[in-house]
């Protein structure tokens, strides 16, 4: 598919420290791409808020995208978040291909917060789950998109647990400080 060495994926649940963990690879000369980034990129797309707004049209206002609206939807309906994932997974997928396939380099890493809800897997050789216990996860989500610990608690409960897949995975603890954190990642670099 490319000519990229290895291709990990990191992963895990929200508030876990993932984009913590991208930038901490970044700032020592990888390169990471970020499914958010990429999602962000098709939400100016008018093609692909036209396919939300045919799904999810009370989450629009004019023809502007509500975004919180929208994340109340997948927080508190299965049958919406499905369908959001149903849409939007295909269409990151597709342009995280056309991405990987622009980079030619010994390594590459690639964010995917829900990569056990994907069909993305195979596009990796490694995976790294990034996690965390659940009262660090609330406070910071909490903290970072200004929320109430009750909501903060729904989104951590929507998003399952499993990280069982079929290719080489690795875990990173993300539960003390920025520099143990960078530890943890080095010390998967060097394996």
């Amino acid at each position: 598919m490319n000519q990229n060495e290895k291709i990990i994926a990191i992963t895990g649940g929200i508030g876990t420290g993932k984009s913590e963990v991208c930038n901490i690879l970044e700032d020592s000369g990888e390169i990471c791409i970020s499914c958010d980034k990429l999602n962000a990129e098709l939400l100016k797309s008018r093609e692909y808020l036209d396919g939300l707004n045919a799904i999810f049209p009370g989450a629009f206002n004019n023809g502007k995208l509500n975004k919180s609206i929208l994340k109340e939807y997948i927080a508190y309906s299965d049958e919406k978040r499905k369908a959001l994932n149903k849409y939007s997974h295909e269409k990151i997928k597709l342009k995280l291909i056309n991405e990987i396939e622009k980079i030619n380099n010994k390594r590459l890493f690639v964010e995917v917060p829900l990569l056990n809800q994907t069909d993305y897997a195979d596009l990796f050789n490694e995976i790294w789950v990034v996690t965390c216990n659940k009262r660090t996860r609330i406070e910071r989500i909490k903290t970072r998109d200004g929320i109430d610990e009750k909501y903060a608690e729904r989104l951590i409960d929507i998003q399952p647990e499993n990280y069982d897949f079929k290719i080489k995975t690795l875990i990173i603890y993300n539960e003390g400080d920025l520099e143990e954190l960078k530890k943890n990642v080095f010390a998967l670099l060097d394996k």
